[in-house]
């Protein structure tokens, strides 16, 4: 999970689906959208009112209200991410990799 912007975003494990299921709260902890998402969701950040969402091989930005803005191919496997600035700077096993978002 990771919340700011007054959002707060939710991955759940699906067992009966064998997926993910990501869910946008507000700030008063009402949920406002919710997708079935990719399996194997790595990490999940919220900033300026998205959601962004690490997979094994993909990043993907989702709007405020779970609409898909964005889907970028990564070319390797990557656990984890953090924003700087207007980046993204993916952590893989031996390296680091940054992207604009």
């Amino acid at each position: 999970f990771d919340t700011a912007d007054n959002m707060t975003a939710f991955v759940f494990d699906d067992y009966t689906d064998d997926g993910n299921v990501l869910v946008l709260l507000d700030s008063k902890c009402e949920a406002v959208a919710s997708i079935t998402a990719d399996n194997g969701i790595k990490s999940v950040a919220v900033k300026n009112s998205c959601v962004t969402v690490l997979t094994e091989t993909h990043i993907k930005v989702y709007d405020s209200q779970l609409k898909a803005v964005s889907d970028t191919l990564l070319d390797d496997s990557y656990s984890d991410f953090i924003y700087v600035g207007n980046s993204a700077v993916l952590m893989g096993y031996d390296k680091l990799n940054s992207i604009s978002l």
